[in-house]
């Protein structure tokens, strides 16, 4: 039985390490992996549901129902991922930006020019973006299948400074899945507007305490680790701090409450309050990014 969950831990590894080669893949070999991923945990699930007599074993039993669960969500992940950064590309690569500097090019997406494209669900490209739209593509796509979704992140990344936040969010919400590490996964936490706005406003401290509800000691312990260990880890996840710091005044001009209720639940949110308790953005005092590397830097 060990021998067949990794036997399918490693299809999955390939597929994953296949999201990071993107651009030298093609489309019909990613889908044929993770078409392939789907009839082995279909196959084990059914070998597993067989009367013991014929399988040698015991019913299947709510551990090995856990593992199978778990390698179709990380599936589905996967290929929403994929598709994601692939709408991401398409649009690095219709549309260049003269005016970005080193400084603002997210260090996780240096050196990535070029992408496979893929079939994407249609979107009104004559509609203006709307708020709804925005928090939206900061939640991304929740299935392969959310024309919705897709169609808010195609809206958002023709706006220049939004698209650099969006790139910058994928890039840390990949970093972060390589730890297991989930926003939608993370207790939900009520975020007042006074909070968003105080924080917009340059406050710190009690005025914006709540933005540091989320409670997720593991994960916040291994976020730790890795921005001591891994530069190119602090560098992406100062890289979309600054990134939603610079969002968040405009968007704070003109949000109401049900706008910031919504914006507080989006996975690029999620992110943003988890790194903050890392990096102390919610101190007592605004922190510089050198101020905050230093926070973190390798003893």
């Amino acid at each position: 039985m060990d021998m067949i969950f990794a036997g399918i831990a490693g299809c999955l590894l390939l597929v994953l390490v296949a999201l990071a080669l993107v651009a030298a893949r093609s489309r019909s070999e990613m889908r044929r992996e993770m078409a392939q991923l789907t009839l082995a945990v279909e196959a084990l699930r059914k070998a597993q549901q067989m009367p013991a007599a014929q399988t040698g074993g015991d019913s299947l039993s709510g551990a090995v129902l856990r593992k199978l669960d778990d390698l179709a969500e990380t599936q589905r992940r996967s290929e929403v991922a994929l598709m994601t950064l692939t709408a991401i590309r398409e649009r690095s690569v219709m549309r260049a930006e003269p005016d970005e500097t080193e400084e603002d090019a997210s260090p996780a997406a240096r050196g990535n020019s070029e992408a496979p494209q893929l079939d994407l669900p249609l979107v009104d490209s004559n509609a203006p973006p709307t708020r709804g739209d925005f928090v939206r593509a900061l939640n991304f796509p929740e299935t392969a299948d959310d024309t919705e979704g897709f169609a808010a992140l195609r809206k958002m990344l023709k706006e220049p400074g939004i698209a650099l936040l969006i790139q910058a969010a994928q890039d840390i919400l990949t970093l972060l899945s390589q730890d297991g590490i989930y926003t939608d996964d993370l207790t939900p936490v009520t975020t007042p507007a006074e909070a968003w706005r105080a924080y917009a406003a340059g406050q710190r401290g009690p005025a914006v305490e709540a933005l540091a509800a989320i409670s997720a000691p593991e994960a916040e312990a291994r976020i730790q680790e890795r921005l001591r260990k891994d530069p190119v880890f602090r560098d992406t996840a100062h890289h979309f701090q600054r990134r939603f710091d610079k969002m968040l005044p405009d968007f704070s001009e003109e949000a109401g409450e049900a706008d910031f209720a919504a914006l507080a639940q989006t996975r690029t949110a999620r992110a943003f309050m988890l790194l903050g308790k890392a990096f102390d953005s919610f101190g007592t005092a605004p922190q510089t990014p050198r101020q905050a590397q230093r926070a973190v830097a390798p003893a």
